[in-house]
């Protein structure tokens, strides 16, 4: 199985309060149809089969936020994306403000695998152990002494460290791709997007105009796809979250 994963929120941005990163995860068998799938969506809808669906672009009141017919191209697309691609992925996530600990950008030594990811690769584990098959990693590429530094990281940590160690499920080494590239990639863009649009809108109870009361009900129901999708696990009488989120008091 291809676990696809994505960061949606900066870190760094005093402007966005939510990091949200997310695993979307396949089997193998799968991949040929829903690739035909989304083919026939982007050129049908959109009218070009080669758009990169981007979060930022897609999942925003702009494009959501619409009372009756007729729809836009872009809402008639990424409302049928949400609810028939994305139902074909099983979701993990974690999320949190960007000035929670554990949440820090890779640096130019390397070497250090954030908490972050190592959530996500327990919880890809479990999935695939449970399915009796191994799992593939494949991240998002970006700069690339980020990636050699990640790649570093990834190897140290399965290889060194006891817990990775004990990952049997995932294949040692990750895959660093080109979301522009890579449908499982945008797969995994869109979803961190509908949760970190849904974690900063919930708090928001008061003071939403009519617009973004349209956006809010609408990541609301695209939240409950993704949360239908996750999967928790148990072990040793603890219960492992698909969907992980840190408190803010911490």
């Amino acid at each position: 199985m291809y676990a696809f994963i994505d960061t949606s929120g900066d870190m760094n941005s005093k402007e966005e309060q939510y990091v949200v990163t997310t695993a979307a995860v396949i089997r193998k068998a799968k991949i040929p149809s829903l690739l035909s799938q989304i083919y026939n969506l982007k050129k049908g809808i959109l009218e070009n089969e080669r758009q990169e669906i981007k979060a930022q672009s897609f999942i925003n009141a702009s494009t959501l936020a619409q009372n009756g017919e007729p729809f836009s191209k872009k809402y008639t697309f990424i409302d049928r994306y949400v609810h028939e691609v994305l139902r074909e992925f099983t979701f993990f996530a974690f999320s949190a403000k960007n000035t929670v600990l554990g949440l820090k950008p890779f640096e130019s030594g390397g070497g250090y695998l954030p908490k972050h990811y190592k959530l996500l690769l327990e919880r890809i584990n479990y999935l695939a152990k449970s399915e009796k098959k191994q799992a593939l990693i494949l991240i998002d590429y970006s700069y690339k002494n980020t990636d050699r530094n990640m790649a570093f990281a990834f190897s140290d940590y399965l290889y060194k460290s006891l817990k990775g160690s004990s990952l049997g499920n995932i294949i040692e080494f990750p895959l660093f791709v080109d979301s522009e590239m890579t449908e499982g990639i945008q797969a995994a863009d869109v979803g961190a997007g509908i949760l970190r649009n849904y974690y900063t809108l919930l708090e928001k109870q008061s003071g939403l105009d009519d617009k973004k009361l349209l956006f809010k009900s609408k990541v609301q129901e695209y939240y409950e796809i993704i949360r239908g999708c996750s999967r928790d696990f148990r072990n040793n009488g603890k219960t492992i979250y698909g969907l992980y989120k840190v408190r803010n008091d911490v």
